[in-house]
């Protein structure tokens, strides 16, 4: 696809995920980082002349109001994003709105239903799913036989868990220093996840009846290789920004899908809401069916 079709994006935000997120998504065929927002024009045009964009403005509401920009990555802190999401597809762009969208369920589906009356796009940016580790994993995943368990540290996504137990450790500021969650999924089914601050181990294992599959440090990318019990199962990293946006780009040009969607994200937002819940009451949250999911 020719540089005169790329789609035309604007960054929100200056935050510091972008030394990594532009590190090589200009790599991109059909996409084009042309404008950035921040809160004041300085840091806005700071950030343009050391990553080479074009175009700065001085307040999000300017640069959405920029009619040539026709999509959105928004990186602000997590409790802006359900609300510059809203306003951007309100300015009619398409959005990428970095992890996690929200710990509200409401909001996902506030959020889809706004971006599909108006013919919009919008995905969360869980851009690990991107990844060729990821793939592989779930193509290898039948050889280990059923599930019967799954371990995840730092953070993972799971489908239609039925009950959550979760345990919080905020000393200060609101920020979780680690939070241990427990997910059943029925049938004896359980997936135990770690998250914190405290350590830099990441790592994402299947057990299932015949065997077990490990992932190192899978968010990142990074791994040359994961292990099917002592098998060791080579794979090519890949930048995950740049799949993501490339899978992003091409779903706005019509030339396939979103990877992420609606489901994908409601589904997030609801186990969080539950493990929260669960954290503060001390017990175990059984989930509701999922609000808003439509195929």
């Amino acid at each position: 696809m020719g540089a005169s079709s790329a789609v035309q994006w604007g960054i929100l935000g200056t935050g510091s995920i972008n030394e990594r997120f532009l590190r090589h998504v200009r790599e991109a065929p059909d996409a084009e980082f042309v404008a950035v927002g921040s809160r004041t024009p300085e840091r806005a045009a700071e950030f343009a002349s050391r990553y080479g964009i074009p175009r700065s403005f001085g307040s999000y509401e300017e640069m959405l109001a920029d009619p040539a920009i026709e999509a959105v990555y928004i990186c602000l802190p997590n409790s802006l994003h359900h609300h510059w999401t809203m306003q951007a597809l309100a300015a009619g762009k398409h959005v990428l709105c970095e992890k996690p969208y929200s710990r509200r369920a409401s909001d996902v589906v506030e959020a889809f239903d706004a971006a599909e009356a108006s013919g919009l796009l919008l995905m969360e940016g869980f851009m690990w799913r991107h990844t060729p580790q990821a793939r592989r994993f779930m193509e290898v995943l039948p050889e280990i036989g059923p599930i019967r368990a799954i371990h995840a540290s730092f953070s993972f996504r799971l489908e239609d868990p039925e009950r959550v137990y979760g345990e919080q450790v905020t000393p200060t500021g609101g920020v979780d220093v680690r939070f241990t969650g427990v997910l059943g999924f029925g049938d004896g089914l359980t997936s135990t996840i770690v998250s914190g601050f405290q350590s830099d181990h990441a790592s994402l294992e299947a057990i299932g009846r015949d065997g077990a599959l490990l992932l190192r440090e899978p968010w990142t990318a990074r791994p040359p290789a994961m292990w099917l019990g002592d098998l060791k199962i080579p794979i090519e990293p890949e930048d995950p920004y740049r799949l993501e946006v490339e899978n992003f780009s091409a779903a706005i040009r019509g030339h396939g899908r979103p990877l992420l969607g609606r489901a994908d994200a409601l589904g997030q937002a609801q186990t969080i809401e539950a493990l929260y819940r669960s954290a503060a009451t001390g017990a175990p949250v059984m989930l509701d069916s999922p609000l808003g999911v439509r195929a």
